[in-house]
């Protein structure tokens, strides 16, 4: 969809098991330009690894606010369970100038791209896509170059401020995956107008940062709302930190089993 932002994601059960994965996956590709040339592996001997204690720094600030009250409290669940696992824990405000940038700069950068990549297909086979998608992708057409181009100037900068900021008393940081409770199918579905444009920002908010910024992040099952849905906590880290993520999710899952649960 977008050359700058997409990552391979895996999706695992645990997370060692993501921490396997990306033994296998991470390092330099000489058929990828996108990849560093930057020494890799040893992630999941990592996640047990005896090193100094991280700390843990729950993010205060954009990324809880309006948060649904069932999400806030699962996180703080989730905090405190880390906290009993050895992890110092402290709250952390967050840059909200660098990321208010971000989640400005996000969209304009992934719809230009994604408009760009899917030109010829638009064209075309415009009927094969479905409703939202195609959206998302004509609103792309209409992004000055002008516009694409700052917000790429713009994305570095970002980054140094928000990592100045947010890392300077912590490893990792601690924030909700979503602000609200895990949609239904039919509560994402056919939307249109500011409702369309509502729900994907409130699906992508506390996310498209991270993904603009660069940063390694994960999602950890960290419990169920009222009507059966998984609340997830996204923990953030350090450019090119991933182990510091995989020893913190592994440790949460060695002392709760959210992580082997299904909704009901």
């Amino acid at each position: 969809m977008s050359f700058s932002l997409d990552v391979i994601g895996p999706l695992t059960r645990t997370v060692r098991d993501a921490a396997r994965i990306l033994d296998v996956i991470a390092g330099p590709d000489p058929n990828d330009a996108s990849t560093f040339d930057l020494p890799s592996g040893g992630f999941e001997s990592g996640i047990e690894a005896c090193r100094t204690p991280l700390r843990l720094g729950v993010a205060r600030g954009y990324f809880d606010d309006n948060v649904h009250f069932e999400m806030k409290r699962g996180l703080e669940v989730a905090a405190e369970e880390l906290e009993s696992a050895g992890f110092a824990v402290t709250c952390v405000d967050m840059p909200g100038e660098a990321l208010g940038k971000a989640a400005n700069l996000h969209p304009l950068l992934m719809k230009a791209e994604a408009s760009a990549n899917h030109m010829q297909t638009m064209r075309s086979r415009e009927d094969e896509y479905c409703v939202e998608v195609a959206n998302r992708l004509h609103a792309g057409f209409f992004v000055p170059a002008a516009d694409y181009i700052q917000a790429l100037k713009l994305r570095g900068l970002c980054l140094r401020e928000f990592v100045a900021a947010a890392f300077s008393n912590c490893d990792v940081l601690l924030a909700p995956t979503l602000a609200v409770r895990t949609p239904t199918i039919a509560e994402t579905t056919g939307k249109r107008g500011k409702d369309y444009l509502d729900m994907v920002e409130a699906l992508t908010r506390n996310t498209k940062v991270v993904n603009f910024l660069g940063l390694p992040a994960m999602t950890v099952p960290c419990g169920f709302d009222s009507r059966g849905l998984p609340i997830g906590m996204q923990l953030i880290g350090r450019p090119f930190d991933e182990v510091s993520l995989l020893r913190v999710g592994h440790a949460f899952q060695l002392r709760t089993d959210w992580h082997s649960r299904r909704p009901g």
